[in-house]
Parts: C-alpha cells; sequence; structure tokens
C-alpha cells in the first residue's frame, strides 16, 4: 500500500477461513483486491490500534483487535483530525505516485466498532492453520504479533521491522518493549522461526544470511574473583547526590555517547525515502537518526535547548 514507510497488509489463508492482518491507511479500496485472492471469510485483526494500520477496517464485517479500551475505542471513532493531517503531510512525500494513481487522501477515515477481541497466548484457527497471539506491548499498549509454529513464520506488526524502530508515543514504553522483544526473541528461537513479516520496511531474503540462534544459558555457581571495577567509568558525568540519586547534565550524556558508551551500528543502511537524516556508522563512530519530528522540536527550541546541551 502506499506510504512513506511502506504500509503491509497480510491476508493469512487457512482451508476454513482467512485472516487479514492490518488494513492500512484507507486511501484505497482493499476489499475488493482481498476478494480477488480468496473467496474464504475474512476476519480482520489489528496488530495495534495506530492510524496507518485501521484505515481500511469500514470496509469488513469482522474487525478484531487486542483486548484493551483504548484499542477499541479508537477503532469505533476512526482516525483523529490530527492523524489526518498528520497522513495529508506524509503522503506529499508520495505526491508523484499519489498523482499517476489518481489517489486522493480524504478528510475523514470512517472508523468500525470491532466485533471481537483477543488475548495473549489466544489461538486463532483458521482450518488446518493456527495462529497464537503474542502480546507485546512497547511501541504501543495495543501491540500484538502472531506466531505460525508450524510454518515458521512471525508477523511483527510494528514491534519489529529493518529500520528505526521507535517508543515515541503517549502510548509507548521502552521497558515494555524491552521484556516483549526479549519474550519473542526466546518464542522465535524455540520454535526456530524462518520467516518474519513486517508490516512496514518490508525486506527481503538475503542468501547467506546470518542464522541468529539463542544461546545456552550458563548456570552461576560461584561468585566472581575480579578486586576492581571493570565497564566504563560513568563518574566523570554522572554525579550520586546525598539522597542516593543520581543526576547527569544532557552535555555530559551527549559527550558520554560521542565518546563510544553507544558502538556504531555495523552495515547501518536503512534509508527512508527523505523522511529523516542519516549520518552513516562506521568501526570509529556512532549512527545516528534523526525524526524528521524530533529535528524540527531541536531547530524550534534551540535557543534554549543550546545552553543545555553546551554548559
Amino acid at each position: 500500500m502506499p506510504y512513506e514507510q511502506d504500509d503491509c497488509c497480510f491476508l493469512i489463508l487457512g482451508k476454513e477461513k482467512a485472516l487479514l492482518w492490518d488494513t492500512g491507511i484507507g486511501i484505497d479500496h482493499l476489499r475488493p483486491l482481498v476478494e480477488k485472492i480468496t473467496d474464504l471469510p475474512v476476519t480482520v485483526l489489528i496488530s495495534h490500534d495506530y492510524f496507518d494500520h485501521i484505515g481500511g477496517n469500514a470496509e469488513f464485517d469482522e474487525v478484531w483487535c487486542y483486548d484493551i479500551d483504548t484499542a477499541i475505542s479508537h477503532l469505533t471513532d476512526g482516525p483523529t483530525a490530527e492523524e489526518m493531517e498528520e497522513l495529508k503531510t506524509e503522503m506529499q512525500l508520495l505526491s508523484t505516485v499519489m498523482d499517476i494513481s489518481g489517489i486522493t487522501v480524504p478528510d475523514h477515515i470512517p472508523g468500525k466498532a470491532p466485533t471481537g477481541t483477543v488475548k495473549d497466548g489466544q489461538l486463532i484457527d483458521l482450518g488446518g492453520r493456527i495462529l497464537e497471539v503474542l502480546y507485546t506491548p512497547g511501541h504501543s499498549t495495543s501491540s500484538i504479533m502472531l506466531l505460525d509454529s508450524e510454518n515458521k513464520l512471525l508477523f511483527t506488526g510494528d514491534m519489529y521491522y529493518p529500520g528505526p524502530l521507535t517508543a515515541i508515543d503517549e502510548d509507548s514504553s521502552f521497558p515494555d518493549y524491552v521484556a516483549s522483544m526479549r519474550k519473542v526473541a526466546d518464542r522465535a528461537a524455540d520454535e526456530k522461526i524462518e520467516w518474519v513479516y513486517c508490516s512496514h520496511k518490508y525486506g527481503k531474503y538475503v542468501e547467506g544470511a546470518v542464522t541468529v540462534t539463542k544461546p545456552a544459558a550458563e548456570k552461576q555457581t560461584a561468585n566472581g574473583t575480579g578486586e576492581t571495577a571493570s565497564g566504563t567509568d560513568l563518574t566523570s558525568w554522572a554525579t550520586l547526590n546525598e539522597d542516593g540519586k543520581v543526576s547527569f547534565s544532557l552535555a555530559d550524556a551527549a559527550a558520554y555517547r560521542t565518546k563510544g558508551a553507544s558502538k556504531a551500528t555495523p552495515g547501518f543502511d536503512v534509508i527512508d525515502y527523505g523522511q529523516e537524516d542519516y549520518v552513516f556508522g562506521d568501526s570509529d563512530s556512532n549512527a545516528r537518526h534523526w525524526s524528521v519530528w524530533v529535528l524540527k522540536a531541536l531547530q524550534e527550541n534551540a535557543d534554549v535547548l543550546e545552553a543545555l546541551f553546551n554548559q
């Protein structure tokens, strides 16, 4: 589906039913395409309730999401006015594609009240094909993944794709993100997952790709023998206060990062059609990425932030 980040929806077929994983941004009709592919009854399942995944919901009879009030409410109401403005702004990056296709962004995209909800660990039987729901909060509170154990497939939504991942919205949680990815990494290794289907920046199989395996756990049965501190010395930029709290300045934190605490990403090669600005990493320097919105905020508040970063 045309979108500045690529917007991927997946039609998963069983012998008796089909499941449509997300419905995209809603600026074109998705149901006729689905009906060309299958005549099986289709249930929509939303990976999470962000506007670029729920746009086509109203075209379908059965729409499910994770069982959480915020997602249910958002699906019912549809994209907000602010989200529609964001969509219009982002689609300007694809103006040539829009002109050629004749597609326009409407002022309003209708919502649809969910007809069903799912929970963590729930099994969805499509007839000869079982999908397991994995609750994976972090990117959003309603984020889920789908695991197809028999076919060694994992559908990740926005929790994972080959590009910069974000936990920057009001309902995002970085600690939840870490916990969810650990949970999924363990399951993926245990199930010997072979293919990962992402909802953005969809990649392709590369011959000679390295197989990622989960290392075996090693029991710690004795205390260590080290007598001196190891690791990176933080004393030059972090201060331990009398009340036991640690504090540091933005300038110190930035300096600490550029001095090597955050290592470069080898082969950092994600390009995002001009949405973001990248500085590529190498063996000596970090790969950096600024969201266009973060960059805008930095520029608008430069007079305030300059003192914080350069004190």
